[in-house]
């Protein structure tokens, strides 16, 4: 059916609504059932895409003894990654600020903004309960990465024989807490428990004389002691190696010939 020979009416709007969550409802079956199957996904973003298209000429087009709600024009998206979230939520909330937004057309500037993945799963009817919902489970949702970075950072187990995967994991963390723009000082603080609690005593002692106060240069030190490490344990074997074969070469010199035993025999 043709946009322009829709009937823009209260029931009409209600019907697409209920359409969206049934779909919603139907694509999240099809996910949790068939996640690899590519064309079932591409179905899944062309009916989303006309659903949107529906809804969006419903909001536009003015009921009778009704007000117009219109998105303004504001260039704001929200990538889905974790790290994105702290400043895309900082944005939408200067966005809301600045235009004096009601709560519809706050709703629909933040939902218009997010992944199409992320809208699935979303109340849909623009209301200040549902508004306040989605920037808190989303607020929790991308804190979680926080809280997880900083779980496997305490948890981290030190294993003197493995020294170089322990560094290696924690320098891994520490990457991804500065990745994520979690508070600095928070995973810095912990990493810094982690170590004084776990790294045998001479090499914590080593730390602290090094007077070193950052992270990164803690882990810098770490990360070289682990290379020595690694190079003494792989040079180690293979000079036993080399002794082995020295030793056995003495051997094979030290024994008899054929010639002399056949000599000796007869």
């Amino acid at each position: 059916m043709e946009l322009g020979v829709l009937e823009v009416c209260e029931t009409s709007r209600v019907k697409v609504n209920e359409l969206a969550r049934q779909l919603a409802r139907e694509h999240d079956r099809i996910f949790e059932t068939e996640e690899d199957d590519i064309a079932e996904q591409k179905k899944i973003v062309e009916y989303t895409e006309k659903i949107k298209a529906l809804r969006e000429f419903l909001q536009s087009e003015k009921l009778p003894g009704s007000v117009v709600t219109k998105i303004p024009n504001v260039n704001l998206r929200f990538t889905g990654t974790p790290k994105d979230w702290k400043f895309f939520k900082t944005m939408y909330e200067a966005t809301v600020s600045s235009h004096n937004l009601s709560v519809v057309e706050q709703f629909l500037v933040l939902v218009n903004a997010l992944p199409i993945q992320l809208r699935r799963i979303l109340p849909t009817e623009p209301t200040r309960e549902n508004l306040s919902w989605i920037l808190k489970h989303l607020t929790d949702r991308y804190r979680d990465d926080e809280m997880r970075i900083l779980r496997e950072i305490s948890d981290l187990k030190f294993i003197r024989t493995a020294f170089s995967a322990y560094v290696d994991r924690l320098t891994g963390l520490w990457i991804q807490a500065k990745e994520s723009e979690m508070r600095l000082e928070v995973a810095g603080t912990t990493i810094q428990t982690q170590l004084w609690e776990n790294l045998p005593r001479n090499i914590t002692i080593s730390l602290k004389s090094e007077e070193v106060q950052s992270v990164d240069k803690f882990l810098k030190i770490l990360t070289k002691r682990a290379k020595v490490e690694r190079e003494l344990a792989w040079s180690t074997p293979h000079k036993q190696t080399q002794a082995q074969s020295g030793s056995i070469s003495k051997f094979r010199h030290s024994l008899p010939s054929l010639q002399s035993l056949r000599t000796f025999y007869y």
